[in-house]
């Protein structure tokens, strides 16, 4: 991000009971437009691995845990999805696998990792839906990995995370469009001294 838009005085540091892993897509590393590492570095016990090969593990390598323990945040076809609810009840903490990139890719990660193949896939809790996202949404019910996060650590960990994520989410959407000169109501414009706020709304 441009050193004008840094997001670093607004980013949360949250205290999780569950594991939550974050697998990226190699062609997400370096994208600017992508949340899954926002959302990973505002979880300071979360764990990040790269996918690169569907013959190779991702890397760093992931300790899945009990298979029992592992959730995928990832609405697999035929398969019926588990209530977030649930893992609230849970006994033991969960892992919390969260996919990043592409639809396409993401189902490729799904099918291909093996721990992943025959995990339990979760569901966002009923009502979620886009709230900030910097890419065209191609499917229904699409967003960004942020905003998806944010949903499920509401239902699973409470809402002062899902407050947090939201947050985050918003204050990097704002800043982004303003660098895009297309500031929007209530955010800040993007000026030569830095970012103001003409309208002051910063809750």
């Amino acid at each position: 991000m441009l050193q004008a838009i840094c997001v670093c005085d607004v980013f949360p540091s949250l205290t999780t009971r569950h594991r939550w892993v974050f697998v990226q897509h190699f062609t997400e590393d370096g994208k600017t437009t992508n949340t899954g590492r926002l959302a990973h570095l505002a979880m300071p016990d979360s764990h990040r691995a790269w996918f690169r090969s569907r013959t190779e593990p991702p890397q760093p390598k992931v300790d899945w845990g009990d298979p029992e323990d592992v959730f995928l945040l990832y609405p697999r076809e035929g398969v019926d999805l588990v209530d977030p609810g649930e893992l609230v009840e849970h006994p033991r903490p969960a892992t919390l696998v969260v996919l990043d990139g592409t639809w396409r890719q993401t189902r490729k990660m799904a099918r291909c990792i093996h721990p992943l193949s025959e995990a339990r896939c979760v569901a966002l809790p009923e009502g979620a839906h886009a709230r900030f996202s910097l890419r065209e949404e191609t499917l229904p019910g699409g967003m960004s990995t942020l905003d998806a996060v944010a949903w499920l650590a509401g239902a699973v960990e409470g809402p002062a995370a899902a407050e947090a994520l939201f947050g985050l989410s918003r204050c990097v959407y704002e800043r982004t469009m303003a660098s895009r000169g297309k500031p929007v109501p209530g955010g800040p414009r993007l000026r030569a001294d830095g970012l103001s706020y003409p309208d002051a709304d910063l809750s």
